[in-house]
């Protein structure tokens, strides 16, 4: 195979039609090798990357996406992924869309301010994607955000469900049902300790805490306020502790239920015999805490499918976008962190 375009001029560089004519295929053929096809047998595939090489071919992303209509990659923003909610999201999120030929490209914004979410949106921008998918961030105030006009959006877990396509987990349904528990085995002064104040998920838990107080005909719970870390849930359990009319705790994630746990075992709290502790998330360190923690199960894999599920049939036009949000069932799993209200009150 030899290439017959001349040296030592200018020339415009070489089309896919040329690469197809130097191997002996068809355009087709040559487009399903420039966009990685796997319907290309072997030595025709030899033949025609070696016409590319022989002839400087370098396939264009955006005539690429042009003519296939896809870049086969999608978009992922988020804030702190090394917080397990984010991180279970995102790895998530690159397996299923691998499972189905695309790559992910990650944006990292430190802090929820719209400010940080508009740059990281005009950093998108310039990037080859198909679609963009949103994980929990956008402050509880974030308005609208400027992202590329006609570019498919999916938010999850974030205020901006109601600007996107989304999907969610059923937060209040999931606190509802460990409230109802924890009612049921005759708690009366339930605490709740919470995200931070500015996280729409923490905000979202938090007014369903309370509206299950009141539903129940309960006074006002007191809550207690972490920022989703083990050592926040660790810092807590010195205040929690000083009030013994508690008897048990609502926290809003697994994580921050491990701190509270090690605190009161350090500190001769007895759970569930003293104080009952539950959680949210479904984390597989869960079943493994000391004593093991009830807690509202995500299903993150069934959440991040359906996420890129949704996506994709945004960009292939397969399903009519509504801003009706998508709830991932949860289910609460009971374990030995709670049990009957004590007798005697701390």
């Amino acid at each position: 195979m030899r290439a017959s375009r001349k040296s030592g001029s200018k020339q415009k560089p070489a089309s896919l039609g040329d690469v197809a004519r130097l191997a002996g295929v068809s355009p087709q053929t040559a487009s399903r090798v420039s966009t990685g096809s796997s319907q290309v047998a072997r030595d025709t595939e030899a033949r025609v990357r070696e016409a590319m090489e022989q002839l400087d071919y370098t396939p264009n992303p955006a005539a690429r996406s042009l003519r296939g209509g896809e870049y086969k990659a999608i978009g992922v923003v988020t804030q702190q992924v090394e917080r397990t909610g984010e991180s279970l999201m995102t790895s998530g999120i690159v397996n299923e869309a691998e499972k189905r030929g695309y790559t992910v490209t990650l944006v990292q914004i430190s802090h929820s301010d719209p400010a940080e979410l508009q740059r990281a949106a005009d950093r998108l921008a310039d990037l080859p994607i198909d679609g963009l998918i949103i994980v929990r961030i956008g402050h509880v105030s974030t308005g609208p955000v400027a992202l590329p006009p006609r570019l498919p959006v999916t938010a999850c877990d974030t205020k901006m469900s109601d600007q996107y396509p989304s999907v969610n987990a059923d937060e209040r349904q999931g606190v509802k049902d460990v409230m109802e528990h924890l009612l049921e085995l005759g708690h009366t002064t339930i605490g709740h300790l919470a995200g931070p104040a500015d996280s729409y998920p923490s905000v979202m838990r938090e007014k369903a805490f309370q509206q299950e107080l009141k539903d129940a005909n309960q006074p006002e719970g007191v809550v207690w306020r972490g920022d989703w870390s083990i050592q926040s849930g660790y810092s807590a359990g010195a205040e929690i502790a000083k009030d013994p009319d508690v008897t048990a705790v609502f926290c809003a994630n697994d994580e921050m239920a491990f701190g509270l746990l090690r605190y009161f075992e350090e500190h001769g709290v007895r759970v569930p015999e003293d104080i009952s502790v539950a959680g949210f998330d479904g984390t597989a360190l869960a079943k493994f805490s000391t004593p093991p923690l009830t807690t509202v199960d995500q299903n993150f894999h069934l959440f991040t499918k359906r996420a890129v599920d949704q996506l994709l049939a945004q960009i292939r036009g397969t399903r009519p976008v509504t801003l009706e949000p998508e709830l991932i069932p949860v289910s609460l799993v009971i374990r030995e962190s709670t049990a009957a209200r004590p007798a005697v009150i701390r």
